[in-house]
C-alpha cells in the first residue's frame, strides 16, 4: 500500500535517500578493504612459528569473509532503500529494516573475529616467538657473486618482512651483531662479492656481513638472481640509511596491524551509525504508512432512488440560480440523464395510450350521435 504524502514525510524520504547513498559508499569500501586483507598473503599471513597461529589466521579469514558479506548486504540494502523512498511501499520498508539489522549483526561479528580474536592474540604470540625465530631458525639468503635466495620457511618469511616493511631485525639491525642477545645462531653471514670498483682479475671479495643481505635496499622488486642492490658491499660492511633498512620490524608490524584494524573499525562505526539513522527514518515512514491506512474514510452508503429523484427535482427548480447547496450533487449529476430519459419515454407511452383511448372512445360514440340525429329528424 502506498505511503501518505506530507511535508514531514517528504523531508524524511529525502534524508532517507541521502543516508542510503552513504551506506552504499561505506559498504563498497568495507567490502573492498576486507577483500584486500583477505588476499594480502604477503603482509598478513606470514607464517610465524606461533602457538595456534593457524587458528588465529582462520579467525582472520572468517572475520574478513563476514565483513565482506556485511558490506555486500549493506550495498544491496541501500539500493532497496533508495527504491523504497521513491516508490513508497510498506513491504519494501519491512524488508529493508530486517536486512539492515542482519547486516549490523554481521558487521559486529566480523569486527570481533578479525580484530579481537586475531590482532590481539597474534600480536602477543608473535612478540614472544619472533625473538626465538631469529635466534634459532633464521639462516638468510646467501650471496656468492649473485643472490641465492633462502629455501627455509623462516628465512623466507623474515626476508619478506624486511622487504615489505622496510625494516631489519626485531628491534633494529643491531639484532644481528654478536654482542646482542638476539644474535642468530644459524645465520650464515659469509658473503662473496665482486668488487666492481677494482679493474683486475682479483676483484672477488669474501666478507662477513654485519646485517643479512635481506636488509639491503634494492633497486627493483625482483628477489632472485637478477636482483639489483643499491650498494650491496657498503650495505654488508657499513650499513646506513642510504643502502640498508635500519629500523626494527616489531614496531612497524604492530603499526601496520593497528592501522589496518583502525581503518576497519572506523568504517564499521560509520556504517553502523548511518544504518541506525536510516533505520529510524524507515520506522518513521512505516509508522506514517500505518497511520495513513488506519485513517482512510469508509465508502459512502448508496443513496436511495427516492432521494435521487427528489434532489433531481430540486436541481431542475433551481436551474436559474448561480450557486446552491446540494449534498448529493455528484451522484445526481451522473443519474439525472438516465432518469430523464426514462421519464420522457414513459410520458410518450402514456400520451400514446391516452390518444388511443380517446380515439377509440370517439369512434364508439360517433354511431350513437348519428342515431340520435336521425331520430330527431324523424320526429320533426
Amino acid at each position: 500500500m502506498k505511503l501518505c504524502k506530507g511535508d514531514s514525510e517528504k523531508i524524511t524520504s529525502g534524508i532517507f535517500i541521502i543516508l542510503n547513498v552513504l551506506i552504499c559508499i561505506f559498504g563498497i569500501l568495507l567490502t573492498t578493504f576486507s577483500l584486500i586483507i583477505l588476499h594480502d598473503d604477503d603482509d598478513f599471513k606470514i607464517e610465524i612459528q606461533c602457538d595456534n597461529a593457524k587458528e588465529h589466521h582462520d579467525n582472520l579469514e572468517i572475520g574478513c569473509l563476514v565483513l565482506t558479506a556485511a558490506g555486500t548486504l549493506f550495498f544491496m540494502i541501500s539500493i532497496l532503500g533508495v527504491v523504497t523512498a521513491i516508490i513508497k511501499y510498506k513491504f519494501y520498508l519491512l524488508v529493508y529494516v530486517i536486512g539492515v539489522i542482519i547486516a549490523i549483526i554481521l558487521l559486529i561479528i566480523g569486527i570481533v573475529l578479525s580484530h579481537s580474536l586475531f590482532y590481539k592474540k597474534i600480536t602477543n604470540c608473535m612478540n614472544k616467538k619472533l625473538v626465538v625465530g631469529i635466534q634459532d631458525d633464521f639462516i638468510g639468503s646467501a650471496y656468492t657473486y649473485k643472490l641465492l635466495p633462502a629455501t627455509d620457511d623462516v628465512s623466507l618469511n623474515w626476508e619478506q618482512i624486511f622487504r615489505n616493511f622496510g625494516c631489519c631485525g626485531l628491534d633494529s639491525y643491531k639484532d644481528f651483531q654478536k654482542d646482542n642477545y638476539k644474535w642468530s645462531n644459524k645465520w650464515n653471514n659469509d658473503y662473496r662479492l665482486i668488487n666492481s670498483s677494482v679493474n683486475s682479475t682479483n676483484n672477488k671479495i669474501q666478507l662477513y656481513g654485519k646485517i643479512p643481505i635481506g636488509c639491503c635496499k634494492v633497486k627493483n622488486d625482483v628477489w632472485g638472481h637478477n636482483t639489483t642492490f643499491v650498494n650491496v658491499l657498503d650495505c654488508l660492511t657499513n650499513p646506513n640509511s642510504d643502502n640498508a633498512h635500519l629500523n626494527g620490524c616489531q614496531e612497524d608490524m604492530e603499526k601496520y596491524r593497528k592501522k589496518e584494524s583502525l581503518i576497519l573499525i572506523i568504517f564499521s562505526i560509520f556504517e553502523i551509525f548511518i544504518a541506525l539513522a536510516a533505520l529510524f527514518c524507515a520506522f518513521f515512514l512505516f509508522y506514517k504508512a500505518r497511520t495513513s491506512t488506519s485513517k482512510v474514510s469508509p465508502a459512502p452508503s448508496p443513496i436511495p432512488s427516492a432521494t435521487v429523484r427528489k434532489s433531481s427535482k430540486i436541481l431542475v427548480q433551481n436551474e436559474t440560480t448561480e450557486t446552491y447547496t446540494n449534498p448529493v450533487k455528484m451522484d445526481t449529476e451522473r443519474e439525472e440523464p438516465v432518469e430523464d430519459d426514462k421519464e420522457k419515454k414513459k410520458r410518450k407511452k402514456d400520451k400514446k395510450k391516452k390518444k388511443k383511448k380517446k380515439k377509440k372512445k370517439s369512434e364508439e360514440e360517433l354511431p350513437k350521435i348519428r342515431g340520435s340525429n336521425n331520430t330527431e329528424q324523424f320526429d320533426a
